[in-house]
């Protein structure tokens, strides 16, 4: 099963357009709703983190609180680490394993692997 946390409504018909969940959280949800989006990270495998502009610094969108909220064997891929990462525990050329067994990959400068205009 594939689902996705979002801060945008805009994922929520791209995510649902694949058969998958989809769960947004606006940012002016009260602290308590706010609370309830952090109850389903126990229950996460892989956390892929995509959020990057070109020339940007990467939007640090899972914060070491999030990490920490994930279960023991769970992976967190940063495709955004060149650039400050979008997980604040990223460090660039590193792949970090958490106390609470959270294995953190950067992918570098994941861009790169794409092919340019032609």
């Amino acid at each position: 099963m594939v689902s996705t946390l979002g801060f945008r409504p805009a994922v929520r018909e791209q995510v649902e357009s694949l058969d998958a969940e989809s769960m947004i959280v606006e940012a002016q949800q009260s602290h308590e709703d706010k609370g309830r989006f952090l109850q389903p990270f126990s229950t996460i495998d892989v956390v892929m983190r995509t959020a990057l502009i070109p020339g940007k610094h990467a939007l640090q969108s899972l914060s070491a609180k999030h990490t920490y909220l994930l279960k023991s064997g769970s992976v967190v891929i940063d495709l955004a680490a060149h650039a400050g990462g979008n997980c604040a525990l990223s460090r660039l050329a590193e792949t970090i394993v958490t106390p609470q067994g959270v294995t953190i990959v950067e992918e570098g400068n994941a861009p790169r692997h794409l092919p340019g205009d032609t």
